[in-house]
């Protein structure tokens, strides 16, 4: 578990890199949703919700699944992530 490891911690690249894993290994289910959902919540929970993740979480979820978990459109860039 990256989280408690004593050498690093997680950040936007790591999560964004778990999401497009999840993209890439797992077939669009609800298995899949809730993970990105457990993801997303996580990396939001760690201060790390940047441009990477946004654009990771565009890419797996259709779009009114994504305003539903972030709370905006994916047009609306307005909110101030890291870059």
């Amino acid at each position: 578990d990256l989280g408690k490891s004593p050498y690093a911690n997680a950040d936007q690249v790591t999560y964004g890199t778990f999401l497009k894993v999840c993209e890439n290994l797992m077939p669009p289910s609800d298995t899949r949703r809730q993970l990105v959902s457990v993801i997303f919540k996580k990396c939001a929970k760690d201060g790390q919700m940047g441009k990477l993740v946004l654009d990771q979480l565009k890419s797996i979820l259709p779009p009114e699944q994504f305003e539903e978990m972030v709370g905006f459109s994916m047009t609306d860039h307005s909110m101030g992530w890291k870059d």
